[in-house]
């Protein structure tokens, strides 16, 4: 049985993205009813659970997607790629240790939701352009280790939340974009907003530089 928190979804997820929940549940109770889908939520429901894998093969994570008001889908599963970035151990608690070249990835729900009307215009002429002209509202995409939201064990009212915004275009985004890391008692919506206030005011801070920048 697949079902997300909507306390969490609701205190991760954006607030554009808090009425997809339902959608995005239905979604993955069918995605998971595969051999591969099975095995990625046994794995998901799992503290720590991880799945191993080497550049070429797929990322273990459903990557749904939402165009405006249209129902959302879920987009074909990426291959992980040479040289992506990941943080964590190398050493298991059973012992195994990674092989040359590969990654232990948690599974990710991933939702990208796009507004931009010269971005739904290129989605409908199936424009994958990596520099859409006239952008005026970047679409969003957010992406959390799945167990966060399968099996939570605090009250998202008292716990740390650590974050990570990338800000990209074209190929560097969302991947390989420039990001900031930062922990909040709040939510990192809030945090955001007071980020985004710096960056409108014209915070000498490298981050609000950087952003400023990416948005000419």
């Amino acid at each position: 049985m697949v079902s997300i928190s909507r306390d969490w979804w609701e205190h991760l997820a954006p607030k554009v993205m808090h009425n997809r929940r339902s959608e995005v549940e239905a979604l993955l109770r069918q995605w998971c009813r595969s051999d591969y889908g099975a095995h990625w939520l046994r794995v998901a429901k799992e503290e720590r659970g991880v799945i191993r894998v080497k550049p070429g093969q797929s990322a273990p994570v459903v990557h749904f997607v939402a165009l405006a008001d249209t129902p959302v889908f879920i987009a074909p599963q990426e291959r992980v790629k040479e040289g992506l970035r990941t943080v964590g151990l190398e050493l298991f608690r059973s012992g195994h240790t990674l092989d040359e070249g590969e990654l232990a990835l948690r599974p990710e729900i991933r939702l990208d939701v796009v507004q931009d009307q010269a971005l739904l215009a290129a989605a409908a002429r199936l424009d994958t352009s990596p520099h859409i002209p006239g952008v005026k509202e970047p679409s969003q995409v957010f992406s959390t280790p799945a167990c966060f939201l399968f099996a939570p064990t605090a009250w998202p009212k008292k716990s740390y939340v650590l974050y990570q915004h990338i800000f990209g275009e074209g190929p560097s985004h969302p991947y390989d974009g420039f990001f900031y890391i930062g922990v909040t008692t709040r939510s990192w919506q809030k945090r955001w907003a007071e980020h985004r206030r710096a960056v409108d005011a014209g915070s000498p801070l490298l981050f609000h530089r950087k952003f400023r920048e990416e948005l000419r």
